[in-house]
């Protein structure tokens, strides 16, 4: 097999074509404009990604919020049978295909979307961090899922939070969490149908740039293979120009039909 390969890399050495000053030109000229297209269309795909799981993230977690504080005005965290929250967190799952689970002071879940984990105990290092005051946090679970963990906080006022200022910088205080587990499949669809359109803008640039190259590594060289061919010195006033010496072909066909009358006489 190597014998094979070597062989077949010895032949496009020797190939002509590959070793000419015009093939070169082509293929600097073709790569030189392929690559930075590459490189844009990569650097593009991964930012849209990028950008729209932020974007998600940052859109869930203001509404997650907004239902935190209702959390807090329905006392759901003593009594999880209020119809109006109940609403908002079924709403909030159904809009995003995801899930919600509201965990109290005790690490047990007391409200799950999808209803088989009610009752449960529920520790990770995520929820040791929110009831710590260290702030929401997200991040992906599996490949299609975001999940978003925020605390449930009560502001503190009066007596309490200045008596809690003392030990703490946190000026309310984390009653439970709420987490939210977000579905990546609108994004990942977009991003297919991103990718896909990018495939051919990618294809369409490489053939236009298969052109570009074809023609100037043709066009280009053109003087050169003019300079290059000896029919180009047969006109006096180029060789004069150039200060190149042509032979006298009048007088050198004149000398040898002398020398044939001489002969014949």
């Amino acid at each position: 097999m190597d014998i094979q390969v070597s062989k077949i890399w010895n032949k496009i050495r020797e190939n002509k074509v590959f070793r000419s000053l015009r093939f070169r030109i082509f293929l600097i000229i073709l790569i030189a404009g392929s690559i930075p297209g590459i490189i844009m269309y990569l650097g593009i795909r991964e930012r849209y990604m990028a950008n729209a799981v932020n974007t998600r993230v940052n859109e869930v977690q203001t509404q997650v919020k907004i239902i935190a504080d209702h959390l807090l005005t329905y006392n759901y965290l003593l009594d999880s049978s209020n119809e109006v929250v109940n609403a908002e967190l079924a709403q909030l799952s159904n809009l995003y295909d995801g899930r919600v689970l509201i965990i109290d002071g005790n690490f047990k879940i007391i409200k799950d979307t999808y209803g088989i984990s009610e009752g449960k105990l529920l520790i990770s290092e995520d929820i040791i961090r929110c009831f710590k005051g260290e702030g929401s946090s997200s991040h992906m679970a599996g490949n299609n899922y975001i999940e978003i963990v925020v605390p449930i906080e009560e502001k503190q006022s009066g007596t309490t939070q200045a008596k809690n200022s003392v030990l703490s910088n946190n000026p309310s205080k984390i009653t439970g969490i709420m987490i939210t587990s977000v579905s990546m499949d609108s994004i990942i669809t977009s991003y297919e149908y991103l990718q896909s359109r990018a495939y051919i803008i990618e294809i369409l640039v490489v053939v236009l740039m298969f052109g570009i190259a074809f023609f100037l590594s043709r066009y280009v060289l053109k003087p050169f293979e003019k300079i290059t061919d000896p029919s180009y010195y047969a006109n006096t006033e180029v060789a004069d120009k150039l200060g190149i010496d042509l032979p006298n072909t009048f007088t050198e066909k004149a000398e040898v039909f002398d020398t044939i009358t001489v002969s014949e006489e």
